[in-house]
């Protein structure tokens, strides 16, 4: 009868809504599905970069008592370690000095690896020789081997470098477009290189006259007189 078909065409109306608007059970599916998916894809490329990094691992063998390769490739049996010195101090502490310098082609020594990645604070340089931050005064080494300390006056660790071997290297800042070199650091320095073409790259990139024309400072003196200066 007529009543009958009301509930007829409201059951209709009620599918078709049904069809149209997805209930919210299955929208909180689908977002929750969405983010899983994210979350899962965060964590596969933070795992492979951190796999990407090398690691130490023993091998007995002369000239590489310790090599390295990439930390994905170490089986579970395997022991890593995260420096040469680890390894060496831990595996063959016996003959340490010999772990420490290797022989083979493409491993740094212990001393070489402290400088691999590292950049000391105000304008330090690392000295892979001595494995350390040489800093600039007044700033000294902190408790972490950084160049943050200061107080108490700083040592001067570039007073025995030879002009043009193991010198730093920086811009005068009383002079146009040139690198100076010496034991000595002029006040108002505030960044050092090794050599002149990096500090002449550093200050003044593409200058051909720092890098033609550069005075040398051994000892606190001024630079080289003549046609160096303007």
């Amino acid at each position: 009868g007529e009543g009958g078909g009301g509930i007829s065409c409201s059951l209709k109306k009620a599918k078709a809504a049904r069809r149209h608007h997805p209930s919210t059970t299955s929208s909180s599916f689908g977002i929750n599905h969405f983010f899983l998916r994210t979350t899962l894809l965060l964590l596969t490329t933070a795992t492979t970069t951190i796999y990407a990094a090398d690691m130490w691992y023993v091998t007995w063998i002369a000239g590489a008592l310790c090599n390295k390769k990439p930390a994905g490739d170490f089986e579970s049996w395997e022991q890593s370690f995260t420096t040469l010195e680890s390894c060496c101090t831990a595996k063959i502490s016996y003959d340490f000095d010999n772990c420490c310098n290797p022989t083979a082609p493409g491993l740094p020594s212990c001393t070489e690896e402290f400088c691999v990645d590292r950049t000391c604070a105000n304008g330090g340089l690392c000295s892979k020789e001595r494995g350390m931050c040489l800093c600039i005064p007044p700033f000294g080494l902190d408790s972490n081997g950084d160049c943050t300390a200061t107080g108490g006056g700083s040592e001067n660790q570039f007073a025995s470098c030879v002009v043009d071997v193991d010198c730093p290297w920086w811009s005068d800042p009383l002079r146009l477009e040139k690198c100076d070199t010496g034991s000595e650091i002029p006040e108002g320095v505030t960044a050092l290189d090794w050599t002149k073409e990096e500090c002449c790259e550093r200050h003044f990139p593409g200058s051909k006259y720092c890098n033609d024309i550069v005075a040398n400072v051994e000892g606190g003196g001024g630079g080289g007189g003549g046609d160096d200066d303007l």
